[in-house]
Parts: C-alpha cells; structure tokens; sequence
C-alpha cells in the first residue's frame, strides 16, 4: 500500500500457486484482509485519526487508536 513518496505499508501473505492472489487459495485470506486493512488505513487518514509526516517518513496517530476492519 503506497501511503505517499516516503511511506509504504507492506502486508504479508502465503506462497502464490496460481496467476492471481483471488485465485490462489493460500494467499486469497490474506490479499482480501490487506484490501480491508488499506480501506480501513486510508479512511483513518482522511477521518485525520492517523495523520502524514512527510518530512520525517511517518505516520501519526495515538496509542490507543484502532484500525477497525
């Protein structure tokens, strides 16, 4: 998930044995659950519960803050 020039979100899944992540039964779960997570993390960002620090490459947002999927 590319979140601006300095931030990239990276999200981890299975080996891919077909063509495609829809495809593929080891890594479907895991490309549907990183599509509800930069969802939920785009919308967080637009809300401004996380905000964007270009200059030091970060993201900002409080310590009890919850992503909900």
């Amino acid at each position: 998930m590319i979140v601006s020039e300095s931030i990239v979100i990276l999200f981890n899944g299975g080996e891919k044995t077909k063509a495609t992540p829809q495809e593929c039964d080891n890594v479907r779960p895991y490309f549907l659950q990183a599509n509800k997570l930069s969802k939920a993390i785009y919308t967080a960002i637009i809300d401004k519960d996380i905000e964007i620090d270009e200059e030091n490459g970060r993201l900002i947002f409080e310590d009890t803050f919850e992503l909900e999927i």
